[in-house]
């Protein structure tokens, strides 16, 4: 699957990188197993044992999983704790903050509305919010379409970060004025970049067209229609069987969340399992017809099959599609994150399987667990194993220089002349790229100041590999098929005295509240020729981004995919750059 940004997997590597029997009577009768829990015993006795081993490994508070088929839901438990100074266990009717699991419910107002033919998703965005305004090195921002914004290939910034997390959040539908200083970052239709502030927007759309406040159209057009009684889009998770949350271990405050048509939802595994039924049965839950089955299929239609720095991942409207986890199955999906909460939905049509999983960890890989849950539940309906084409890897020489990655910059260098092997210098870690006999390049970390290579569990699955994209010289990786942009390599230059003038240390004016995300300083240096923007947190990391000076007061952060190409602005000792505000110090 195509993830938000924080996967363990790739984030390591793109440095280069989640019952009670309430026994009122004096006589408990245990229900009797169905047939349909008979036949997936061997399964549920297998997943149980690994998500076990994921709670240790992963270090999960708390988690709960359901397994649907056909619409119905086979299994559901909880694991650890909802509330683990409480002792109170995490259960299937736990709520969780769904995270960007929201989107899917948004991209699905959109479509009911388009179905009924208020919408038309080809036409500019200003036609449904006239107050919108970006701007633009690109041209007119009217390409910037509903349908663009729905498959994240609008060009749009990433985020809009200020108070995005807080006690008095700045709320959806005050975002269209405040962006209107900033840059779009990509022209439409050029690479997936993934943007929480395009949804914020079609939330706005959402409501102006429909004349309904964004939660409670969601609320009466999806939740209640599909039975989902214990969910509802909030500013503030509350109510009863609510999580806690937790980082390193350590219980964390949730804030308050003011761009709910992105990351709004607060649900259980139990309400999210009943929205996957109705994808499952195409578009209908109970005789009830959220959408209709051709308006469906539009929604999980390929967007992007023609955009070469896409790859071959494929997105649709509002949809993450993967047609290579699992060979002849495509799966559809989703997954969120808020300041802890993590969140995963899986869905498998073909098959009449999902899987839905929820964490209240912020160390919780729910991608992976939905993935492995999902592989392991096909494998047992089928009755086969799944069995994986041989991947083959186009390879060209790397070559020396300063790469730009999500990380941050990244230095490589042979290690001898033959190209078989080089070093990758970054801010947080070091790595051996070894030539394979696939051709290809594997992948080592490097500790104790280089003197010991190790290799990485994950990290052994991953193949690397050069290409020429579009005129930009990129790294790929490589994991099960999937293949995913790593970083690009960048020259030097000139830098106006201007923005030399600007080189020093500043210090943030709106700063973030959750303790996990502040700010201790932002420092522009000029570095290996190159100006840098360092961004340091109080949690002890660093991330180093090479910016590229436009004009004498606008720079843009290097780089391909989410939050690269994004407006960096210098004016009056202050900088601005993604909705944060920074003044000199030093």
């Amino acid at each position: 699957m195509i993830k938000e940004g924080r996967r363990v997997a790739l984030k390591i590597i793109v440095s280069f990188l989640l019952v009670v029997l309430v026994g009122c009577s004096k006589v408990v009768v245990l229900p009797q197993p169905s047939k349909e829990e008979v036949e997936y015993s061997g399964y549920i006795t297998a997943i149980d044992a690994y998500l076990k081993a994921q709670m240790k490994t992963q270090q999960i508070v708390g988690l709960s999983v359901a397994l649907i088929d056909d619409g119905m839901v086979i299994w559901e438990k909880g694991y650890g704790y909802a509330d683990k100074e409480a002792k109170t266990l995490a259960t299937p009717y736990t709520h969780y903050r769904a995270g960007s699991i929201t989107k899917l419910f948004t991209a699905t107002a959109i479509m009911q509305l388009y179905q009924k033919k208020r919408l038309n998703l080809d036409v500019p965005l200003r036609e449904y919010l006239p107050d919108f305004r970006i701007k633009s090195r690109f041209g007119s921002i009217d390409m910037i379409t509903l349908r663009t914004i729905l498959s994240h290939h609008s060009g749009l910034p990433a985020d809009w970060s200020d108070r995005m997390f807080s006690d008095t959040p700045l709320m959806y539908s005050q975002l269209p004025k405040p962006i209107a200083k900033s840059y779009v970052a990509y022209p439409p239709n050029t690479i997936y970049s993934y943007s929480n502030l395009g949804y914020v927007l079609l939330g706005n759309v959402v409501e102006k067209v429909s004349k309904t406040p964004y939660d409670l159209y969601i609320n009466k057009h999806i939740l209640k229609p599909l039975d989902m009684n214990q969910s509802s889009i909030e500013v503030i998770l509350s109510g009863t069987n609510i999580s806690k949350s937790y980082h390193n271990g350590r219980e964390v405050k949730e804030y308050g969340i003011g761009q709910t048509p992105s990351i709004g939802l607060d649900t259980n595994v139990e309400d999210l399992g009943r929205f996957a039924t109705m994808v499952m049965h195409g578009g209908v839950y109970r005789h009830r017809h959220i959408l209709s089955t051709v308006t469906l299929q539009k929604m999980m239609q390929p967007q992007n099959e023609r955009i070469a720095l896409d790859l071959g991942e494929k997105i649709g409207l509002g949809w993450m599609i993967d047609t290579l986890s699992i060979p002849n199955e495509t799966l559809y999906g989703h997954d969120g994150a808020t300041v802890a909460h993590r969140a995963s939905l899986l869905i498998a049509p073909q098959s009449k399987l999902a899987v839905v999983v929820l964490a209240n960890s912020s160390s919780a890989n729910t991608g992976n667990i939905a993935i492995e849950m999902m592989r392991t539940v096909w494998e047992t309906k089928k009755g086969k194993k799944i069995i994986y084409p041989k991947e083959v890897i186009r390879q060209r020489p790397l070559r020396e220089g300063v790469y730009t990655t999500m990380l941050g910059k990244a230095i490589l260098k042979k290690n001898d002349d033959t190209n078989q092997s080089y070093t990758v210098k970054t801010e947080n870690q070091n790595f051996v790229l070894n030539h394979s006999l696939d051709h290809s390049y594997s992948v080592r970390l490097k500790i104790l100041r280089g003197w010991l290579s190790i290799g990485n569990e994950l990290l052994d699955e991953i193949k690397l590999y050069s290409d020429e994209i579009k005129g930009e010289e990129v790294i790929i990786g490589e994991l099960q098929g999937h293949r995913f942009i790593i970083g690009n390599r960048v020259n030097p230059v000139p830098i106006p005295q201007s923005w030399q003038e600007c080189i020093g240390e500043y210090r943030i004016i709106n700063q973030f509240e959750p303790k996990a995300f502040r700010i201790q300083k932002l420092v522009l240096k000029i570095e290996d020729g190159f100006l840098v923007m360092e961004m340091y947190a109080f949690s002890g990391e660093k991330l180093v981004d090479i910016l590229k000076p436009v004009n004498a007061h606008e720079a843009i952060v290097q780089g391909l995919g989410r939050k690269k190409r994004e407006t960096l602005v210098a004016k009056d000792s202050r900088l601005f750059y993604s909705g944060l505000r920074f003044e000199r110090v030093k």
